[in-house]
């Protein structure tokens, strides 16, 4: 049987509030599993890995978080919202000025930040249920991505860490990574979007679920 069109939401129909101040929650949720990380790579793998039932917690919170700002925005700006989590599909349905936009305002804060040593967390989970934690991706490499890019790298990252007790097929190991300092960057950035959009000033105290400064 061929597959079933993907239904598409009626932004009309759609609660513009509880979509945004769900994306929100989770992504303070997240935050305070990230924002406690020690600076050094290694302490902050070694962390990870001795937490990782929370860590799988905070990426999939973290990714959930950026769809669903995503989806709000969207139906701020009356667009159809596709039911799935691909993280670039859903900023690619933004209007190409509101794309813009994002992009220009995610490069002028990523500017003036100081991005912290571990600014990715990556996995390796093995056959046998085993995960290693490893970072050695310095934070130039997300600083110099555009959200376009950061958002297609992760683009299945809430489906790959909800699903991560399925990972690690007989197959080999299965690589697994979340970008979280930039990814909570793209975050505030999207924030900031709505609250002007919607001109609702009582969401703005939201700015603050940014990442911390090291």
């Amino acid at each position: 049987m061929p597959p079933k069109p993907k239904r598409e939401v009626d932004a009309t129909n759609a609660d513009l509030d509880l979509c945004f101040l769900s994306g929100v929650s989770f992504l303070e949720s997240a935050s305070q599993f990230f924002d406690r990380l020690p600076l050094d790579v290694d302490d902050a793998a070694r962390v990870a890995l001795a937490e990782r039932g929370r860590l799988f917690v905070a990426a999939t919170n973290l990714a959930l978080s950026v769809e669903l700002l995503l989806k709000a925005l969207a139906i701020a700006r009356k667009r159809k919202v596709l039911p799935e989590h691909t993280l670039d599909a859903l900023f690619a349905a933004l209007p190409s000025d509101y794309q813009a936009s994002v992009e220009w305002v995610y490069r002028q804060d990523i500017g003036s930040s100081t991005a912290p040593r571990c600014t990715v967390l990556r996995l390796y989970v093995t056959p046998k249920g085993k995960a290693l934690a490893l970072d050695p991706t310095p934070p130039v490499s997300g600083a110099k991505s555009s959200v376009a890019d950061l958002l297609l790298a992760e683009r299945d990252s809430f489906k790959l860490w909800r699903y991560i007790h399925e990972s690690g097929t007989p197959a080999g190991t299965t690589h697994m990574t979340i970008q979280h300092y930039y990814l909570r960057m793209i975050a505030a950035v999207l924030i900031k979007h709505f609250a002007l959009d919607t001109q609702s000033h009582r969401i703005l105290r939201t700015m603050c679920f940014s990442p911390k400064k090291p």
